[in-house]
């Protein structure tokens, strides 16, 4: 009876070389796959949460004061220039002229000025009225985690002066990145590595708003993650002044008694007794030290 020889295939190097390649080609697409469809879930609990929090309003765990309605009437002692900031200081907006100041809200009025007073106040209809009701202006928002004073502005209510010196100290590229600095975090990273310690930061005005709003203070990957994952959602979501309003209302600046000041807008109340509008140059710029010492060391 023949016997069949069994022959062993000599196996080349070249081919062990290949199906190592495939091998680990396989699992680097596999990780790629679950590494992306687990950054997606995250990315879709994170952003439902976010999304909530903005249709609420950023700030809604805050209770608000409003000051009594302010009631003008025809003879009263007021200048146009004193009229208007009432108005703005109420959220109402408004053109002045010399002797007239035209109010633009949802009871639009002509009011009048002659000799230092009112002399005349006209309805929308072009009727000659007795009086005219300013409505109720916002003194403070107190927040209910932490004991915390803000006096909530808009991007529109801050002087050029004031957006310039933030963004000149905290985020220089801000209205022309997408969130992340990549130029920022490779000049912090080189600093970092040649100072052998965590000397810069690379947080943007967009990363930071996540982090004040969203996120707690420890800094592990998992928060570091989270607050990338926010700081892309935000940005894909609103406008770069709206993220800059929000972060100039929610950023922290000092504390006042035993409460902390927060945002701009009472900050400005605070250190200068002033309404935002009202910063001058020299004031707008001391908020460009970054740890907001110069701000804090104003009476």
């Amino acid at each position: 009876m023949d016997s069949e020889e069994i022959q062993t295939i000599p196996v080349s190097a070249r081919q062990v070389l290949r199906w190592g390649l495939i091998t680990a080609g396989v699992f680097a697409i596999a990780a790629t796959v679950a590494l992306g469809v687990t950054l997606g879930v995250i990315y879709h609990r994170v952003s439902t949460q976010v999304d909530e929090r903005l249709a609420a309003g950023p700030f809604q765990n805050a209770i608000t004061y409003y000051a009594a309605p302010e009631v003008l009437s025809v003879g009263d002692a007021m200048s146009p220039a004193e009229l208007t900031d009432a108005l703005r200081r109420a959220g109402v907006k408004s053109t002045a002229s010399e002797n007239e100041v035209a109010v633009h809200s949802a009871v639009q009025a002509q009011i009048q000025f002659a000799k230092g007073a009112i002399s005349s106040i006209i309805d929308v209809n072009g009727r000659h009225v007795a009086r005219y009701e300013i409505p109720a202006q916002l003194i403070t928002n107190l927040s209910n985690q932490g004991r915390s004073k803000r006096l909530m502005v808009h991007y529109s209510d801050m002087p050029p002066a004031l957006v310039h010196a933030i963004v000149s100290a905290e985020d220089k590229r801000f209205f022309a990145h997408s969130g992340f600095d990549v130029f920022r975090i490779g000049k912090a990273m080189y600093v970092d590595v040649r100072q052998r310690r965590k000397e810069q930061g690379a947080s943007t005005i967009s990363m930071q708003l996540a982090r004040n709003l969203w996120l707690a203070r420890d800094k592990n990957w998992k928060r570091k993650m989270r607050e990338a994952l926010i700081t892309f959602h935000l940005e894909r979501t609103l406008s770069k002044q709206q993220i800059f309003e929000d972060y100039c209302n929610a950023v922290y600046l000092g504390g006042q008694g035993t409460f902390s000041i927060s945002g701009f807008g009472q900050a400005a109340r605070a250190y200068f007794n002033k309404d935002i509008q009202k910063l001058n140059l020299t004031e707008s710029a001391i908020r460009a030290d970054p740890a907001a010492q110069l701000f804090e060391s104003f009476p």
